[in-house]
């Protein structure tokens, strides 16, 4: 008998038909590879990049997305019990059910830029979908880790939560200029380049998609 779904696109690297524990369990291995990637476990990046498609890619993205969207919907509440707001719950549906494409729409454009500028410095193409997961496998997880340190230590100390993500976030950021390092073969100046383009055009484009959330929230 033939059990689970088929992908509603087509995507390079996807099986041909899943469930949704498969989504979950594939999701939360590619995380816990993620997590050995920033603890620098010899070879473990490598070795993960190298298996890079575009479903790996949209796997971790998208797990790592809804994981965040509502991690940021409970710190909205939380914010809004402590001082008192006024709890908007059709905003904050709202913002849950864009969150997610729009925190994988930013990502992609990150790594889509990013890679424009990797690939004129480099004489060794390298395909964007391994560029996009070099960035993915190390930036979701980390990203997933600030968004539940910033709703567990905001029940406590808002400030503090924000600090310890912003600490997180720049490591997150040291290891993936190891990767471009690693799959460019650039030297360090270059790396830091291609993760300062990266992390420019994710800021444009999440104030820009935050922008069109704030209307749709009004």
């Amino acid at each position: 008998m033939t059990t689970g779904f088929k992908m509603p696109v087509e995507i390079p690297g996807a099986p041909e038909r899943v469930t949704l524990g498969q989504l979950v369990s594939d999701g939360m291995a590619l995380f816990r590879t993620g997590l050995d990637i920033l603890q620098r476990k010899p070879g473990v990046y490598e070795a993960e990049v190298n298996q890079a498609t575009w479903w790996r890619f949209w796997l971790i993205v998208g797990i790592g997305s809804v994981i965040i969207a509502i991690a940021n919907v409970l710190v909205s509440v939380l914010l809004d019990a402590r001082f008192g707001g006024r709890l908007n719950v059709v905003g904050l549906i709202i913002a849950l059910i864009v969150g997610i494409p729009f925190a994988a729409i930013a990502l992609y454009a990150a790594a889509y830029v990013s890679h424009q500028y990797a690939t004129k410095q480099s004489s060794e193409p390298v395909p964007l979908a391994k560029h996009a997961y070099t960035v993915a496998v190390v930036v979701m997880p980390a990203n997933v880790i600030a968004s539940l340190v910033a709703l567990v230590v905001g029940l406590f100390a808002f400030g503090l939560g924000s600090l310890i993500s912003l600490v997180v976030s720049l490591y997150a950021l040291l290891v993936t200029v190891d990767g471009f390092q690693m799959v460019y073969k650039f030297d360090r100046n270059k790396a830091w380049i291609t993760a300062v383009i990266m992390i420019v055009t994710s800021i444009v484009a999440t104030l820009v998609l935050g922008a069109i959330v704030g209307v749709l929230i009004r």
